[in-house]
């Protein structure tokens, strides 16, 4: 646990702090490779909105208001608005003359040039228009970004590590506030695989880790259920097959005797076979039950038609039908469906079969379709406090059918093949009247 923990910690703490560094150094070298250029870019935009300003003050010729905003223009942005001496061809400000004769033909015109001082080295951008009557420069001196770069890029440091400490103490806390769900739910992974199943994680956020968290307590109770589930299923299946085993072994000692007669060979055969045939049924319940649970089993399905189903089920289970005198009255609609046939018939076979078994002597069984669905009637027993939703379940047997042979796989089997086809079912039991359903309508 520790070593996974100190893993994600520092996994966590330094791929933040390789952020921040990628980030910084990001800065550090778009300033070098940019800053000057993006300062030249600000002032150009600038420009043409002080030329306005300045062909406004010219056509006023309000020059007091000028002089207030070539100032304004200097003390905040740096820049400097100069006017042309007519007379000594000279650049003069409010505060600065620059001493330079300047022939007008050698004048730029709406051109930004940069103009090196040879003897310092400073570079200045200038932009020279002309207003009306008059020639006006627009200046700013590039040195100023150079002169604070160093400045800047000391704050910049200082900033940095401020920033790394920061992050580093809010990674801190961070990690462990995130390391501990994440304990929780490796903790709780580690029950599950040993079959200690939870039901809570405590966990209520609302981000991946509470998602996972969530997952792993639903993937507890569904694993629980089916674990349940699968103990119930073999202790059930292990019991019945118990019976049958018993009595084929006694028996078969019992054959073993010498004296045995002839009468009592073939007695002791009949239940042999008999006990065997059971086994077999079993099995085979047991072997279609794990099939159709299982998630990769895929249906087989083709055109059929459902009365000729029935037919063919009423057919092979006629001796219980003569032996027990029942009525049958079918009215089925020649239905065409389409599903796996072996699989339905199956289910068509088991009902029909429970409605024979379950039915008293000399009872009415009514076999009909309406609207879509299939319908089987017939009476049972009186019986009390029948769970309807139990009856679905392996091995589970009404208190009417201990004297009845069976299983009590046979409905679990209709659910599972019914429910991979996605066919709406039931059963409903009013007055002693059982009334089996399938909605073969979608």
């Amino acid at each position: 646990m520790k070593k996974i923990e100190f893993r994600i910690f520092y996994k966590l703490f330094f791929y933040s702090i390789a952020i921040v560094f990628l980030t910084i150094v990001s800065t550090y070298v778009f300033n070098i490779l940019f800053l000057d250029n993006f300062y030249v870019y600000k002032v150009k935009k600038q420009i043409p909105k002080i030329e306005r300003k300045l062909e406004y003050f010219e056509k006023t010729g309000n020059i007091d208001a000028l002089k207030k905003y070539s100032q304004h223009l200097h003390e905040k942005d740096g820049i400097i608005v100069l006017v042309l001496n007519k007379e000594d061809c000279q650049w003069e400000g409010y505060r600065v003359t620059f001493k330079d004769h300047i022939p007008v033909e050698n004048l730029n015109n709406k051109i930004f040039v940069i103009k090196e001082n040879p003897e310092n080295g400073s570079k200045t951008l200038v932009y020279d228009t002309h207003i009306e009557d008059n020639w006006f420069s627009i200046r700013t001196s590039l040195s100023t970004i150079s002169n604070y770069k160093r400045e800047i890029y000391e704050f910049n440091v200082l900033v940095s590590i401020f920033i790394v400490l920061l992050l580093s103490i809010i990674g801190l806390y961070t990690s462990r506030y995130f390391l501990k769900d994440i304990r929780n739910i490796t903790e709780a992974t580690k029950k599950i695989s040993n079959l200690d199943f939870v039901e809570n994680l405590n966990i209520t956020r609302n981000d991946e880790i509470g998602d996972l968290a969530r997952n792993v307590e639903t993937m507890s109770r569904e694993l629980k259920i089916a674990i349940d589930n699968i103990q119930s299923f073999v202790s059930n299946a292990s019991h019945e097959l118990k019976t049958p085993v018993a009595i084929i072994l006694s028996n078969t000692e019992l054959l073993l005797d010498k004296d045995a007669s002839k009468d009592e060979v073939y007695k002791i055969a009949k239940i042999i076979l008999k006990e065997t045939k059971e086994m077999k049924d079993l099995i085979n319940n047991l072997l279609v039950l794990s099939k159709t649970n299982s998630k990769n089993f895929k249906l087989n399905c083709k055109s059929f038609s459902l009365k000729n189903l029935v037919e063919n089920s009423l057919e092979k289970y006629d001796f219980l039908e003569f032996s027990k005198n029942l009525e049958i009255d079918e009215n089925i609609q020649d239905l065409n469906l389409t599903g796996d046939k072996n699989l339905l018939g199956i289910v068509i076979d088991n009902i029909i079969l429970n409605s024979f078994k379950y039915s008293p002597e000399d009872s009415p069984i009514n076999i009909y379709t309406e609207n879509g669905k299939f319908y089987v009637e017939n009476p049972v027993l009186e019986e009390k406090n029948v769970n309807l939703e139990n009856i679905w379940k392996p091995f589970v047997r009404c208190g009417n059918s201990q004297n009845i042979d069976g299983t009590g796989l046979g409905l679990s089997i209709v659910k599972n093949i019914l429910e991979l086809h996605q066919l709406k079912y039931g059963i409903i039991l009013e007055n002693n009247l059982f009334k089996f359903y399938i909605d073969f309508k979608k």
